[in-house]
Protein backbone atom coordinates (compact mmCIF):
# COMPACT_ATOMS: atom_id res chain seq x y z
CA UNK A 1 0.00 0.00 0.00
CA UNK A 2 0.97 3.34 -0.86
CA UNK A 3 1.43 5.80 1.87
CA UNK A 4 -1.31 8.15 1.52
CA UNK A 5 -3.78 4.72 1.06
CA UNK A 6 -2.23 4.57 4.74
CA UNK A 7 -2.83 7.71 5.77
CA UNK A 8 -6.63 8.04 4.99
CA UNK A 9 -6.89 4.38 6.16
CA UNK A 10 -5.78 5.66 9.95
CA UNK A 11 -7.69 8.64 9.82
CA UNK A 12 -10.65 6.74 9.24
CA UNK A 13 -10.40 4.44 12.15
CA UNK A 14 -9.39 7.50 14.19
CA UNK A 15 -12.48 9.21 13.31
CA UNK A 16 -14.76 6.11 13.59
CA UNK A 17 -12.93 4.90 16.61
CA UNK A 18 -13.67 8.52 18.32
CA UNK A 19 -17.36 8.51 17.05
CA UNK A 20 -17.93 5.22 19.25
CA UNK A 21 -16.03 6.05 23.01
CA UNK A 22 -18.46 7.31 25.09
CA UNK A 23 -17.09 9.56 27.69
CA UNK A 24 -19.15 9.67 30.88
CA UNK A 25 -19.63 12.55 33.04
CA UNK A 26 -18.89 12.91 36.73
CA UNK A 27 -21.88 13.78 38.76
CA UNK A 28 -23.72 16.86 37.94
CA UNK A 29 -23.44 20.23 40.37
CA UNK A 30 -27.04 21.22 39.09
CA UNK A 31 -29.68 18.51 39.65
CA UNK A 32 -33.10 19.17 38.14
CA UNK A 33 -35.39 20.46 40.90
CA UNK A 34 -38.47 18.47 41.81
CA UNK A 35 -41.64 20.14 41.00
CA UNK A 36 -43.85 19.90 44.48
CA UNK A 37 -47.79 19.46 43.69
CA UNK A 38 -49.91 21.36 46.26
CA UNK A 39 -53.12 18.69 46.15
CA UNK A 40 -56.00 21.72 46.64
CA UNK A 41 -58.72 20.31 48.88
CA UNK A 42 -62.14 21.89 47.29
CA UNK A 43 -63.89 23.46 50.03
CA UNK A 44 -66.84 20.60 50.29
CA UNK A 45 -64.50 18.03 50.60
CA UNK A 46 -63.13 19.80 53.98
CA UNK A 47 -66.86 20.23 54.83
CA UNK A 48 -67.37 16.83 55.12
CA UNK A 49 -65.38 16.21 58.71
CA UNK A 50 -67.15 19.62 60.03
CA UNK A 51 -69.37 19.23 62.68
CA UNK A 52 -71.70 22.35 61.70
CA UNK A 53 -72.23 20.67 58.17
CA UNK A 54 -74.87 17.98 57.65
CA UNK A 55 -74.92 15.34 54.72
CA UNK A 56 -78.24 15.18 52.83
CA UNK A 57 -78.78 11.94 50.43
CA UNK A 58 -82.37 12.99 49.56
CA UNK A 59 -82.46 17.25 48.22
CA UNK A 60 -83.87 19.56 50.81
CA UNK A 61 -86.55 21.38 50.11
CA UNK A 62 -86.44 24.04 52.87
CA UNK A 63 -82.97 24.62 53.55
CA UNK A 64 -80.00 26.45 51.88
CA UNK A 65 -77.60 23.37 51.25
CA UNK A 66 -74.52 23.23 48.06
CA UNK A 67 -75.19 20.53 45.80
CA UNK A 68 -71.84 17.83 45.74
CA UNK A 69 -71.58 14.77 43.82
CA UNK A 70 -74.38 12.78 44.74
CA UNK A 71 -75.40 14.29 48.27
CA UNK A 72 -75.96 18.06 49.40
CA UNK A 73 -74.52 20.10 52.28
CA UNK A 74 -76.41 21.76 55.03
CA UNK A 75 -75.57 24.02 57.48
CA UNK A 76 -76.36 22.26 61.05
CA UNK A 77 -79.24 24.12 62.73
Amino acid sequence: MNLSLKIVLVMTTALIMSGCTVYQHGPSAHKPHKKVVKVVTPALVTEHNSPNIVIVKAKPTKQACTKHDDHWHCKAR
